[in-house]
C-alpha cells in the first residue's frame, strides 16, 4: 500500500470539524486589493478558472467604448476543436456508448495527447463528462446514474469511477454554493460532505484498480481542499503525481493555486513551487511556470507588483508556448496581458499586433480592457 493510499484510506477518520475550520477560514479571508470577486466565491482547483479581477480596468472614455463595440471576440481554431471533441464525448455518454469511452480513454491515456494549446485530451474528455451547474438536480441525477450503470458493466476500469468522482466533487461544490461560510445552512453542508466522501470512495475504487491516469491527480487535489487534507498528505500526493506524469501541467497548477494565502498557503509559498515545478525532472520547465503565473493572475490586479512572480522567467515560458502551440489565439492574448502588467511595451505591442482587432474572451475581463491596454503601450515612449 502506497503513502498516498494509506493517507486517503485515513480521510474516512479525519474529523469533520476539521474539514469545515479550513472552509471557514477560506471563506472569511479579506479580500486583496483587485481581486474581490474572486475571493468572494470561493472555488475548487481547476477545471474552472477563477473570476477575472476586473481592478486593472480604469473607467473607460466614449471613444474606447466605441473601440470595444468594434473588437471581434474569438477563442481561436483550437477552442473550437476542443468545443466539438467535448460535444462528442458528451453526446456519447449520453447515448450509453461506453463502450467507445472506454477505448477512446484508453488511447488518450497512452498517447497522452494534447491539443493546440497544450491541453492535454484526456483532462477534456473527463471534463466533458461533468454536468452544467446550471442544470437542476434532476440532470445531475441521471448522470449520476449513468456513471454508476458504466463502472458496472466495467468493473475492471478505472474511466467511470475517475469520471463519477469528478462529477462527485463538482456536485458537492454546486451543493455549497459560492457564498460566504455563513451563508451555507446546514442541509447544504451535509450534502457537501456526502457528496465529497461519495467521490472520495470512487476515486479510492479507482486506485485499487492500478491504472495510471493522471486524472486522479487532479480531482484528487480538488479533494484535497474540499475536505481539509493536512498540508503533508496533498504534498505528497503532488509529489507522486509529477513524478508519475511530470508534463501534465494540471498538477503543479493545482498546486500552486493551493498555496494561496487563502487556502494552505502564506504569501510567497505559491512563488516558490512555481520555481520547483520549472525545475522538476522531465517536466515542462519555464511553460509550467507560465502557466501557474496565467492561472493565478486573475486572483490580483496586478500579480507582478503584488506578489514576487518573476516576468522574466514567465515570458521564457511563454515564448516556449507560442513556439509550441502556434495557432492557439489564446495564448498570443495570454502573452499580451501578461505583458502589459509587467510593464513590457515592445511585447505587449508584438501580441497587441497579432491580435489584430479580434480577442479571446476566456482572457480578458471584457473587450474594453483590451482597449486600455492596448492604448497604454501604443501611447508610451
Amino acid at each position: 500500500m502506497t503513502q498516498i493510499h494509506r493517507l486517503m484510506m485515513s480521510l474516512r477518520f479525519f474529523p469533520v470539524m476539521a474539514v469545515m475550520a479550513l472552509v471557514l477560514q477560506a471563506c472569511d479571508n479579506n479580500p486583496s486589493p483587485g481581486a474581490a470577486k474572486a475571493v468572494s466565491s470561493p472555488t475548487p482547483p481547476p477545471p474552472p478558472r477563477p473570476p477575472q479581477s476586473t481592478g486593472t480596468v480604469p473607467k473607460t472614455d466614449t471613444a474606447q467604448r466605441l473601440a470595444a463595440a468594434e473588437l471581434k471576440a474569438d477563442e481561436g481554431p483550437v477552442s473550437r476543436d476542443i468545443s466539438k471533441f467535448k460535444a462528442e464525448i458528451r453526446g456519447t455518454f449520453d447515448e450509453g456508448r461506453y463502450d467507445e469511452l472506454e477505448k477512446i480513454a484508453e488511447e488518450l491515456r497512452a498517447s497522452q495527447a494534447t491539443f493546440g494549446n497544450g491541453s492535454w485530451k484526456i483532462f477534456q474528455f473527463y471534463s466533458a463528462l461533468n454536468q452544467d451547474d446550471r442544470a437542476g438536480d434532476e440532470q445531475w441525477n441521471a448522470d449520476w446514474k449513468g456513471f454508476l450503470k458504466w463502472a458496472e458493466q466495467y468493473p475492471q476500469s478505472v474511466t467511470p469511477r475517475i469520471a463519477l468522482a469528478n462529477f462527485l466533487t463538482s456536485y458537492a461544490w454546486k451543493a455549497r454554493g459560492g457564498g460566504y461560510a455563513n451563508t451555507v445552512t446546514d442541509a447544504q453542508w451535509k450534502l457537501f460532505r456526502e457528496r465529497l466522501e461519495k467521490s472520495s470512495e470512487a476515486l479510492m475504487a479507482a486506485r485499487k484498480l492500478g491504472t495510471k491516469d493522471p486524472m486522479f491527480y487532479t480531482v484528487a487535489g480538488t479533494l484535497a481542499l474540499g475536505q481539509g487534507w493536512p498540508p503533508e498528505m496533498y504534498a505528497a500526493l503532488v509529489n507522486e503525481g509529477m513524478a508519475t506524469f511530470p508534463t501534465y501541467w494540471s498538477i503543479p497548477v493545482n498546486r500552486a493555486y493551493s498555496l494561496l494565502p487563502r487556502w494552505q498557503g502564506e504569501p510567497g509559498d505559491w512563488e516558490k513551487f512555481a520555481e520547483q515545478a520549472a525545475e522538476f525532472p522531465g517536466g515542462l520547465g519555464n511553460e509550467t511556470y507560465a502557466r501557474i503565473v496565467n492561472y493565478l493572475q486573475d486572483f490580483y490586479g496586478n500579480i507582478f507588483k503584488e506578489t514576487s512572480a518573476s516576468w522574466p522567467q514567465t515570458k521564457a515560458g511563454l515564448e516556449i508556448m507560442r513556439q509550441k502551440y502556434p495557432e492557439s489565439k489564446t495564448i498570443i492574448n495570454v502573452s499580451a496581458k501578461l505583458a502589459c502588467l509587467a510593464g513590457d511595451r515592445e511585447l505587449a505591442r508584438e501580441m497587441f499586433a497579432q491580435m489584430g482587432n479580434s480577442y479571446t474572451p476566456s482572457v480578458w475581463s471584457r473587450p474594453e480592457q483590451v482597449v486600455k491596454f492596448r492604448e497604454s503601450v501604443a501611447s508610451a515612449e
